[in-house]
Protein backbone atom coordinates (compact mmCIF):
# COMPACT_ATOMS: atom_id res chain seq x y z
CA UNK A 1 0.00 0.00 0.00
CA UNK A 2 2.84 2.39 0.87
CA UNK A 3 4.72 2.01 -2.74
CA UNK A 4 1.56 1.61 -4.69
CA UNK A 5 -1.39 3.34 -3.85
CA UNK A 6 -3.03 0.11 -3.66
CA UNK A 7 -6.65 -0.73 -1.16
CA UNK A 8 -6.38 -3.55 1.24
CA UNK A 9 -8.90 -5.43 -0.55
CA UNK A 10 -7.27 -4.79 -3.88
CA UNK A 11 -3.75 -6.16 -2.16
CA UNK A 12 -5.88 -9.25 -0.38
CA UNK A 13 -7.57 -10.05 -3.81
CA UNK A 14 -3.96 -9.60 -6.09
CA UNK A 15 -2.98 -12.75 -8.33
CA UNK A 16 0.25 -13.14 -9.68
CA UNK A 17 -1.58 -13.10 -13.34
CA UNK A 18 -2.50 -9.14 -12.87
CA UNK A 19 1.41 -8.88 -12.77
CA UNK A 20 3.14 -8.11 -15.44
CA UNK A 21 6.86 -8.08 -14.92
CA UNK A 22 8.25 -7.30 -18.47
CA UNK A 23 6.10 -4.18 -18.73
CA UNK A 24 6.40 -3.44 -14.90
CA UNK A 25 2.65 -3.11 -14.27
CA UNK A 26 0.21 -4.40 -12.09
CA UNK A 27 -3.63 -4.31 -13.01
CA UNK A 28 -5.85 -3.82 -10.82
CA UNK A 29 -9.12 -5.40 -11.44
CA UNK A 30 -10.07 -7.55 -8.43
CA UNK A 31 -10.89 -7.25 -4.52
CA UNK A 32 -10.58 -9.51 -1.85
CA UNK A 33 -12.81 -8.14 1.48
CA UNK A 34 -15.48 -9.32 3.92
CA UNK A 35 -17.86 -9.98 0.68
CA UNK A 36 -15.65 -12.56 -0.79
CA UNK A 37 -13.11 -12.41 -3.87
CA UNK A 38 -14.62 -10.49 -6.83
CA UNK A 39 -13.90 -9.73 -10.44
CA UNK A 40 -14.18 -5.50 -9.61
CA UNK A 41 -12.65 -2.94 -7.99
CA UNK A 42 -14.30 -0.35 -5.33
CA UNK A 43 -15.49 1.92 -8.07
CA UNK A 44 -15.52 -0.69 -10.66
CA UNK A 45 -12.81 0.81 -12.67
CA UNK A 46 -9.88 -1.43 -13.77
CA UNK A 47 -6.59 0.46 -13.63
CA UNK A 48 -2.80 -0.28 -14.36
CA UNK A 49 -0.09 0.66 -11.55
CA UNK A 50 3.32 1.48 -12.32
CA UNK A 51 5.97 -0.58 -10.46
CA UNK A 52 8.87 1.20 -8.72
CA UNK A 53 11.75 -1.44 -8.43
CA UNK A 54 11.28 -2.17 -4.80
CA UNK A 55 7.73 -2.97 -5.50
CA UNK A 56 9.32 -5.34 -8.46
CA UNK A 57 11.79 -7.56 -6.50
CA UNK A 58 9.58 -7.76 -3.36
CA UNK A 59 7.14 -9.42 -6.30
CA UNK A 60 9.42 -11.36 -8.19
CA UNK A 61 10.75 -12.65 -4.33
CA UNK A 62 7.13 -13.41 -3.38
CA UNK A 63 6.42 -15.43 -6.94
CA UNK A 64 9.28 -18.11 -6.00
CA UNK A 65 8.09 -18.28 -2.41
CA UNK A 66 4.62 -18.61 -3.08
CA UNK A 67 4.71 -22.33 -5.02
CA UNK A 68 2.51 -21.80 -7.66
CA UNK A 69 -0.19 -20.25 -5.62
CA UNK A 70 -2.32 -17.72 -7.62
CA UNK A 71 -2.26 -15.09 -5.03
CA UNK A 72 0.47 -12.90 -3.91
CA UNK A 73 -0.21 -12.20 -0.54
CA UNK A 74 -0.27 -15.57 1.86
CA UNK A 75 -0.90 -16.37 5.50
CA UNK A 76 1.57 -19.13 7.09
CA UNK A 77 -0.36 -21.98 5.63
CA UNK A 78 -0.51 -21.21 1.85
CA UNK A 79 -4.04 -19.55 2.04
CA UNK A 80 -4.85 -16.17 1.04
CA UNK A 81 -4.60 -13.65 3.76
CA UNK A 82 -7.67 -12.84 4.82
CA UNK A 83 -8.49 -9.39 4.89
CA UNK A 84 -10.16 -9.40 8.63
CA UNK A 85 -6.53 -10.65 9.62
CA UNK A 86 -4.78 -7.76 7.99
CA UNK A 87 -5.96 -5.68 10.19
CA UNK A 88 -5.10 -7.26 13.03
CA UNK A 89 -2.27 -8.16 11.82
CA UNK A 90 -1.20 -4.60 11.04
CA UNK A 91 -2.07 -3.30 14.57
CA UNK A 92 -0.26 -6.48 16.14
CA UNK A 93 3.29 -5.63 14.09
CA UNK A 94 2.67 -1.86 14.80
CA UNK A 95 2.38 -2.84 19.03
CA UNK A 96 5.23 -4.81 18.47
CA UNK A 97 7.25 -1.78 16.43
CA UNK A 98 6.66 -0.04 19.70
CA UNK A 99 4.69 2.76 18.10
CA UNK A 100 2.50 4.90 20.15
CA UNK A 101 -0.06 6.19 18.17
CA UNK A 102 -1.50 3.15 15.47
CA UNK A 103 -1.85 3.71 11.85
CA UNK A 104 -4.71 2.72 10.10
CA UNK A 105 -4.10 0.52 7.14
CA UNK A 106 -5.02 2.88 4.93
CA UNK A 107 -3.39 5.58 6.23
CA UNK A 108 -0.47 3.96 3.69
CA UNK A 109 -2.60 4.43 1.02
CA UNK A 110 -2.80 8.91 2.12
CA UNK A 111 1.09 8.60 2.78
CA UNK A 112 1.57 7.81 -0.70
CA UNK A 113 -0.56 10.12 -2.30
CA UNK A 114 0.86 12.76 -0.24
CA UNK A 115 5.00 11.12 -1.11
CA UNK A 116 3.91 11.35 -4.65
CA UNK A 117 2.66 14.72 -4.63
CA UNK A 118 5.75 16.13 -3.18
CA UNK A 119 7.91 14.25 -5.56
CA UNK A 120 6.57 15.62 -8.23
CA UNK A 121 3.53 13.83 -9.34
CA UNK A 122 0.44 15.78 -10.65
CA UNK A 123 -3.26 15.11 -9.16
CA UNK A 124 -4.05 13.83 -12.83
CA UNK A 125 -1.36 10.97 -12.36
CA UNK A 126 -2.48 10.41 -8.91
CA UNK A 127 -5.97 10.20 -9.54
CA UNK A 128 -5.90 7.53 -12.18
CA UNK A 129 -3.26 5.99 -9.87
CA UNK A 130 -5.33 5.96 -6.82
CA UNK A 131 -8.41 4.67 -8.96
CA UNK A 132 -10.83 8.09 -7.90
CA UNK A 133 -13.18 8.74 -9.94
CA UNK A 134 -13.58 12.12 -8.60
CA UNK A 135 -10.71 14.99 -8.42
CA UNK A 136 -12.15 16.11 -5.25
CA UNK A 137 -10.95 12.83 -3.40
CA UNK A 138 -7.77 12.79 -4.83
CA UNK A 139 -6.98 16.17 -3.18
CA UNK A 140 -8.27 15.20 0.05
CA UNK A 141 -5.50 11.86 -0.20
CA UNK A 142 -2.44 14.72 -1.15
CA UNK A 143 -1.27 16.36 2.13
CA UNK A 144 1.83 18.24 1.99
CA UNK A 145 3.96 18.57 4.78
CA UNK A 146 4.41 22.67 6.12
CA UNK A 147 7.66 22.45 5.26
CA UNK A 148 7.03 21.02 1.46
CA UNK A 149 4.76 24.34 1.05
CA UNK A 150 7.52 26.35 2.76
CA UNK A 151 9.58 24.93 -0.15
CA UNK A 152 7.11 24.94 -2.86
CA UNK A 153 7.04 28.80 -2.60
CA UNK A 154 10.94 29.56 -1.88
CA UNK A 155 11.20 30.76 -5.81
CA UNK A 156 8.98 33.37 -4.93
CA UNK A 157 11.52 35.21 -3.27
CA UNK A 158 13.23 35.93 -7.18
CA UNK A 159 16.86 35.55 -5.87
CA UNK A 160 16.81 38.32 -2.91
CA UNK A 161 18.27 36.89 0.23
CA UNK A 162 16.76 38.80 3.35
CA UNK A 163 17.88 37.79 6.60
CA UNK A 164 14.54 37.56 8.97
CA UNK A 165 16.70 38.34 12.13
CA UNK A 166 15.96 41.18 14.25
CA UNK A 167 19.44 43.03 15.79
CA UNK A 168 19.08 43.95 19.29
CA UNK A 169 21.93 46.75 18.13
CA UNK A 170 19.89 48.21 15.39
CA UNK A 171 17.68 51.09 16.12
CA UNK A 172 13.86 50.08 15.39
CA UNK A 173 13.28 52.85 13.74
CA UNK A 174 16.36 51.77 11.01
CA UNK A 175 15.05 48.57 10.69
CA UNK A 176 11.69 49.95 9.62
CA UNK A 177 13.87 51.97 6.79
CA UNK A 178 15.74 48.51 5.98
CA UNK A 179 11.93 47.09 4.98
CA UNK A 180 10.63 49.85 2.99
CA UNK A 181 14.01 50.41 1.00
CA UNK A 182 13.34 46.73 0.73
CA UNK A 183 10.48 47.31 -0.61
CA UNK A 184 11.54 50.26 -3.26
CA UNK A 185 13.69 47.73 -4.45
CA UNK A 186 11.01 45.16 -5.18
CA UNK A 187 8.99 47.88 -6.89
CA UNK A 188 11.62 49.58 -8.93
CA UNK A 189 12.56 45.68 -10.12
Amino acid sequence: ALHTGMRMGELCGLCFDRIDFQRNEIAVTRIRDKDGHRDTTKTGIKRVIPMIPIVRAMLLELFKRNNGNKFVFLEEKMKPVDYGHLYRDFNKAQKKAGMSKLLAFHDLRHTFASQFMMNGGNLFDLQKILGHTDMKMTQRYAHFSPEHLQSAVSFMNMGVEFKDEIQESYPESRQREKVEDFGKLVMMS
